[in-house]
């Protein structure tokens, strides 16, 4: 049943039996004074709609607001390389070794609190990884296996 088949549910227009269509009064009548232009009107096309420049700076200040407020959301909400520095740091501080999947397990629920609309958390995980690497923190031992750096 498509979209254009008969619903039950939505009742037809049903005409009124004793009015014929002769009969039925048009909804405007275009013939009006109010609907023919008058020649005696002067329309500046220059001169400026009133309450549009307010209307405007409204929306912009509105815009602006929006903007701070999503700003000051993000600057509240912790990164999510600090937040696996933080969980590295607490859970395996004291191993020379740790896994993948072992920070896979301690971290993954708390950074996909963090970045809700990130469908790719492992991925997300292991490019932090990478950059904790490259910033001398840990070093990539082998396939799935990091070291702490030796000067932390």
């Amino acid at each position: 049943m498509s979209y254009f088949d008969f619903n039950p549910n939505v009742p037809e227009f049903i005409p009124d039996p004793n009015c014929t269509a002769a009969e039925e009064e048009p909804m405007f009548d275009f013939n009006a004074p109010e609907f023919i232009p008058s020649e005696s009107l002067d329309y500046d096309d220059d001169a400026p709609i009133p309450g549009l420049a307010d209307y405007c700076k409204a929306l912009k200040a509105r815009k602006a607001r929006k903007e701070a407020r999503k700003e000051a959301r993000k600057a509240a909400r912790p990164t999510n390389k600090s937040l696996l520095k933080e969980v590295l740091i607490t859970n395996f501080r004291g191993q020379d070794e740790f896994n993948l999947s072992d920070v896979y397990y301690k971290t993954e629920s708390i950074i996909q609190k963090n970045s809700f609309k990130n469908n790719n958390i492992k991925a997300t995980i292991r490019a932090l990884l990478q950059s904790l690497r490259d910033e001398d923190l840990i070093i990539f031992s082998k396939r799935g296996v990091y070291k702490w750096a030796a000067s932390n």
